[in-house]
């Protein structure tokens, strides 16, 4: 087998049997995460390593927390209008299993209002992100 001899010495420094470096100057190699004079960033340091559509006077404004904001309020509007059916549905998940009758399964009045406050909190959530949305698209 024909080789360069470059791996058989690593082989044998590895395993412990070559030495390292005749010249008697070990040689330093950067560890994994070091970075050396070749590995520096090749851009420019005055120009932006990322898209930021502040700094770019092209670049599309993300409508994605709008969309976000728009679904996160029609769902709270939805959870605070039917809390009761909602809180009854969670009820009567948690009764499989048991020997109460499904249709005798009624939430308690503290659950109707945390639900009731769970939507409350979604559909303000949903506006701010709406908000936010159209102020920073203008």
């Amino acid at each position: 087998m024909v080789s360069d001899g470059r791996s058989e010495s690593l082989d044998g420094i590895a395993v412990g049997v070559a030495e390292p470096d005749e010249s008697g100057t070990p040689t330093e190699s950067p560890t994994p995460g070091e970075t050396t004079s070749e590995d520096e960033w090749p851009f420019p340091e005055d120009e932006p390593r990322f898209d930021d559509p502040d700094t770019d006077p092209g670049a599309e404004p993300d409508r994605s927390g709008i969309f976000f904001g728009l679904i996160l309020a029609g769902w709270g509007v939805i959870e605070f209008r039917y809390a009761r059916p909602l809180a009854r549905f969670e009820e009567q998940l948690d009764a499989i299993g048991s020997t109460t009758p499904v249709s005798e399964v009624e939430p308690a009045e503290w659950k109707v209002a945390l639900t009731k406050l769970v939507g409350v909190v979604f559909a303000l959530v949903g506006l701010y992100l709406i908000g936010q949305g159209i102020v920073m698209q203008n």
